[in-house]
């Protein structure tokens, strides 16, 4: 789980820097946030909760097969 934090963190920096040095907007800032906080909480689902659904499994779910 730190690891994946790690991750995460590492993903946010990155994005945070390349948002600011491409001067995006507040909303695209938002966005960006937003997805990366919902991917880690996601994430830490799927670590934490053994019969929580795959990301393969979850699509197969939401679009049927």
């Amino acid at each position: 789980m730190v690891i994946a934090t790690f991750v995460y963190l590492l993903i946010a920096l990155y994005e945070w820097r390349f948002l600011a040095s491409h001067r995006r907007k507040k909303r695209t800032y938002w966005i960006t946030a937003c997805f990366i906080v919902f991917a880690y909480i996601y994430t830490l689902a799927v670590i934490l909760a053994k019969h929580f659904p795959g990301p393969n499994r979850l699509l197969e779910l939401v679009f049927g097969t």
